[in-house]
C-alpha cells in the first residue's frame, strides 16, 4: 500500500447512492479523494477504500452491503483485487447494483471472473471489465491504471449511468459531468488510454 493513511474515506451526501471503491494502490492516503472523484460526490456516497487486498478492507465491504437495507451499492476495483473483491460482492450479489473492474488479471468468460460476474448479472447489476494496453505510453507505468485516472473515473460514471432510467437526476448529472471532463481534456490535447471494454456476455 502507499503511505499510510485511514482505512477508509467518506465523502457525499449521506442519503444518496453508495459507490464503494476498494483500491489496492492506497490512494486517498491524505483523507481526500482523488481530485477527479470528487465532482460525482454532489450526487454520490462514496467510500473509499485502501487495501491490500487481504486485508481488513474486504470485512469493510461485507459489512456495507449488509448494513444497508433496501439500497444497492456500485463497486470499483483493480488488478489483483478484483477476483477477492467479486467473490465478496457475489456472496450478497442482491445488493450489487455495478461492478467495475479495471485491469484485473482476466476478463474471461470461463475464469473466475466470468463465473462471478455473471452471478452478479443475474441479480441484475450491470458489470463492465476496463483494461488498459500495456503499451500505453501516457499511463507511464504498466497496469493496472490508477484509479484517479480521468478516463477510470469516466468508465465508471458511464456504468453507474447505465442503470439509472432516463429521466434519473443521477444520469443527466453524470452525462453533464462527462462532457464537461471531455471538452476539459480535448482543450488540454490529452490523449485517453487506449482500452478495451468489455462484459461477461452481450445484452
Amino acid at each position: 500500500m502507499a503511505a499510510r493513511g485511514p482505512a477508509i474515506v467518506w465523502r457525499g451526501p449521506i442519503d444518496a447512492d453508495l459507490a464503494v471503491v476498494l483500491d489496492p494502490a492506497g490512494e486517498a492516503s491524505h483523507g481526500e479523494l482523488p481530485a477527479t472523484w470528487r465532482p460525482l460526490t454532489d450526487r454520490l456516497r462514496i467510500g473509499w477504500v485502501r487495501l491490500p487486498a487481504d486485508g481488513p478492507g474486504l470485512a469493510a465491504l461485507a459489512s456495507i452491503l449488509s448494513e444497508t437495507p433496501g439500497r444497492r451499492v456500485h463497486i470499483v476495483t483493480s488488478g489483483a483485487a478484483t477476483e477477492p473483491v467479486l467473490w465478496v460482492a457475489g456472496a450478497q450479489a442482491r445488493k450489487v447494483k455495478s461492478f467495475v473492474a479495471v485491469d484485473p488479471r482476466s476478463c474471461a468468460p470461463d475464469s473466475p471472473w466470468g463465473e462471478w460476474a455473471r452471478g452478479l448479472e443475474d441479480e441484475g447489476a450491470v458489470v463492465r471489465c476496463f483494461r488498459t494496453a500495456q503499451e500505453d505510453v501516457d499511463l507511464r507505468r504498466p497496469p493496472p491504471a490508477p484509479l484517479g485516472l480521468p478516463e477510470v473515473v469516466a468508465w465508471v460514471a458511464e456504468t453507474i449511468a447505465a442503470t439509472e432510467p432516463p429521466s434519473s437526476t443521477l444520469r443527466d448529472t453524470i452525462a453533464r459531468g462527462l462532457r464537461a471532463m471531455r471538452r476539459h481534456r480535448r482543450a488540454g490535447g490529452a490523449r485517453a488510454p487506449r482500452t478495451t471494454g468489455s462484459r461477461t456476455r452481450p445484452r
